[in-house]
Formats: structure tokens, C-alpha cells, sequence
């Protein structure tokens, strides 16, 4: 048994990220359910709040720029630890904070580790232990951060109205120790325990697929793409669309709160919304390795489109429900699609680099988007017309990203031209 699970020691790794993920994770997409007790108990409005967040934010971005360089310097394991000890202490830090000043400090503290312990850190480990189903396996990995939104949106709701918002961050800082302690059984790469990445050397079935595979362009180095307009686009296009997908998602229970729903019920609705984060994730992922990430960037795009539109015109509880889960297919975009789109557009030589500051441009979105919600909200005491306004930004970038697409195809040509010549 013990030789087995060693030689399938790719599985322990993505099984172990995907618990870190699930907790980690789950914190993160459940962060809404703090934005009212917070508030109301260090006598803050919702924009105060969230203003407060982002030195969080900030700190968010630079991890996530850095953790190509952490990965490569330390290695995954040693970086993540160190990342999950800081969040662990962070959320201590949060439980027993008396002013907006010390719950900032600690949200600085949760954003040192952020870059690592997320999408980042786990499209990393992932690309060194599996050389096959990358996309899904990616997928699997980071479904795990909308399951544990799901349930965590559930249990710290109820944690909250049964005790207080401390005793639920307490909870989730002893659960965040023992995740860190169960890194103790990671190793970095296959080498390391005298295994290769899951699938390597595998070949397509058929050339169709094989023309698909993102192994076979190497695409441009780091310093070339420096001075490439596209990527330059494409660094924008992921900061405006991530803004324009977290004007919703950071505030989903209380805009349900303030259609009239109770705590619970918007609590429900928020857990159905992970839920369908996590399977989305998984189904992208895996449509991914079968026909490309470009068609499914395209329709996650449209599925935030008609889910957000959904949310900003109706309280209807049934038609509610439909934006929600067609919001949170959309939302794959954030997590899934972006680092998946890096190869494609840009070829796997430079991929992991371009990757860091892809997720870095998403997490620098989220200086801006929550404080924008509840700033409008304070002025106008509604969320609806801000998720209208992202729809129609939304449906604008659609069309970019179908220029973006038609722009890295040309250049590819030209690569590969300027290869066979």
C-alpha cells in the first residue's frame, strides 16, 4: 500500500493543496458574510470597511507578483508554509482586534500569504507534478476554493449567529493550523521522490489534438514579451474584467440582505453560488484540455453577462437563483481561465512569469472593486445598479477578447514562419 501510494504520489499533492484550498479558499469567497457584523461592531460604514481592505489588496497583488520568484528561490513547500502561518496568525489578529486599524493590519498579513497559498501557488504545483490533464487537474485544485465557499458560507454564518464574528474567524484560524501541518507531506516536484509528472511523455491521439497542445509552441521568452503590445493588453483586460466580476461577487449576502432576504436565506443563496463556482471551475477545466481555453473564456464572459444583468433587475427568489448560477460559472474567469489562457496566447515558455502577473492584475481588481460596491451603496442604499453597470462593461469585453484571440493567432503565424524559414 505504501509503494503504491508513493508511485501515485501526484494525487497525495493535489489532494493536499486541495484541502489547503478548500479552507483558504472557502475564507476568501465567503469574506461577505463578515461585511455587516464587522462593521456594525467597529461602528464603520460598509465603504469604511471596505477602503480598510485595501492595504489587503495591495499586499495581495506584490505575493502574488513574487511567488514565481518565492517558488523558485525556497520551492513551493517551504513558501507555502511560511504563507499559511502568516494567514493563521492573521485570522488570530482579525478575532481580536478592537479598531479598523488593527483588523487592516491583519488583512496586510492574510495578502503576504495570499499569492502562494491561492490560483498562483496551485497552477504552479500542479504544472510540475502533472504533465497530462493539466487543465482538469487545475480545475479539480481550484473547484476546491468554491466548495469550501459553500460550506463555509454556511457554517460561519451560523457560527456568527450563534456566537459572534470572532469566535467563527477563531474557528477558521485553528482548522488553517492544522492544513499547515499537513504541508509537512508535500514534496516539491516528482524528482524529489524518484517519480516523473503524471502522464509525461504521453502523446495526443490524433494531430488534431496535438496542434491543440500547448507543449508544442514555446511561444516568446519573458524579455520579448516585455516589449509586446498584446501582453500589455491582455495585463489590462484581466484588471478590468476581474474589476468589473468582483463588483459582484465581494457583496452577494448583502445585496441579498437588502433585497429583503434573511441572513440565512442570503447565506443559502451565497452557498449555492460557491457551489456552482466549484463545478463550474471543474467543468472548465476539463472542457479546457478537450477544445481549448478561447471558446470557454468566451462563454464564462457571456454566463457573467446575463448572471449579473439577472441580479441588478430582479428579486424574484427563482430568477435570483438563475443569475446566481450563471454568475458563478462566469466567475471561472478570475480563477481558472486566465491562467489557463497564458499558453495559448503567449506559448509555455514564458508561462508560469506571465502567469504571476496575470493573477497579480486580478488580485490588484479587488483594490477597486468591493470599495466601489459599497461606496455606492453608501450613496444610493442599493448594489442592483453597479451589477448593471458591470454587465454591459462585461459585454464590451467580450469583443476584446475576440480581438485579443485574432491578434495572438496572427502572431503565432508569424513565430512559427519565422521558425520554418
Amino acid at each position: 500500500m505504501i509503494k503504491r501510494i508513493r508511485q501515485n504520489y501526484h494525487w497525495v499533492v493535489a489532494f493536499l493543496v486541495f484541502l489547503q484550498m478548500i479552507v483558504f479558499g472557502g475564507l476568501l469567497n465567503s469574506a461577505s458574510v463578515y461585511i455587516i457584523p464587522i462593521s456594525e461592531t467597529l461602528g464603520v460604514t460598509r465603504g469604511s470597511y471596505s477602503l480598510a481592505t485595501i492595504p489587503y489588496s495591495i499586499t495581495c497583488t506584490v505575493g502574488t507578483m513574487v511567488s514565481g520568484y518565492l517558488f523558485q528561490k525556497f520551492g513551493y513547500k517551504k513558501s507555502a508554509i511560511v504563507s499559511l502561518i502568516l494567514i493563521t496568525l492573521s485570522l488570530v489578529l482579525t478575532a481580536t482586534c478592537k479598531t479598523i486599524w488593527g483588523f487592516c493590519f491583519s488583512k496586510i498579513m492574510m495578502g503576504m500569504g495570499y499569492g502562494v497559498c491561492f490560483t498562483a501557488g496551485a497552477v504552479r504545483i500542479v504544472k510540475d507534478w502533472f504533465f497530462k490533464h493539466q487543465g482538469l487537474v487545475v480545475g479539480l485544485v481550484s473547484m476546491s476554493s468554491g466548495l469550501g465557499g459553500s460550506l463555509m458560507t454556511v457554517i460561519l454564518t451560523a457560527l456568527i449567529e450563534d456566537y459572534n464574528w470572532r469566535v467563527a474567524n477563531m474557528v477558521t484560524a485553528v482548522i488553517m493550523g492544522v492544513i499547515t501541518l499537513s504541508y509537512l507531506l508535500l514534496r516539491d516536484r516528482p524528482e524529489e521522490m524518484g517519480l516523473r509528472p503524471f502522464g509525461y511523455g504521453a502523446l495526443p491521439k490524433n494531430k488534431k489534438k496535438a496542434r491543440q497542445e500547448d507543449h508544442s509552441w514555446p511561444g516568446f521568452s519573458f524579455q520579448e514579451l516585455l516589449r509586446h503590445p498584446l501582453f500589455y493588453v491582455m495585463c489590462a483586460t484581466t484588471l478590468i474584467t476581474c474589476v468589473m466580476l468582483y463588483l459582484t461577487s465581494g457583496v452577494v449576502i448583502p445585496h441579498f440582505q437588502d433585497q429583503g432576504f434573511s441572513a440565512s436565506e442570503a447565506a443559502a443563496y451565497q452557498s449555492v453560488y460557491m457551489l456552482a463556482v466549484a463545478v463550474g471551475k471543474l467543468l472548465c477545466g476539463a472542457l479546457c484540455d478537450k477544445i481549448g481555453p478561447k471558446p470557454i473564456t468566451i462563454a464564462c464572459m457571456v454566463c457573467a453577462v446575463a448572471g449579473q444583468w439577472i441580479l441588478g433587475v430582479t428579486a424574484d427568489p427563482v430568477l435570483s437563483y438563475v443569475g446566481i448560477l450563471l454568475f458563478a460559472i462566469g466567475l471561472c474567469m478570475s480563477s481558472i481561465m486566465i491562467p489557463l489562457l497564458a499558453a495559448p496566447l503567449f506559448g509555455y515558455q514564458a508561462c508560469l512569469s506571465v502567469n504571476g502577473i496575470f493573477l497579480a492584475m486580478a488580485s490588484l481588481a479587488t483594490i477597486f472593486s468591493t470599495p466601489i460596491s459599497n461606496l455606492f451603496y453608501d450613496k444610493i442604499g442599493s448594489y442592483s445598479p453597479v451589477f448593471r453597470v458591470a454587465a454591459i462593461a462585461n459585454g464590451v469585453l467580450i469583443v476584446v477578447y475576440f480581438v485579443m484571440f485574432a491578434m495572438a493567432k496572427r502572431e503565432r503565424r508569424l513565430f512559427e514562419s519565422r521558425q520554418n524559414a
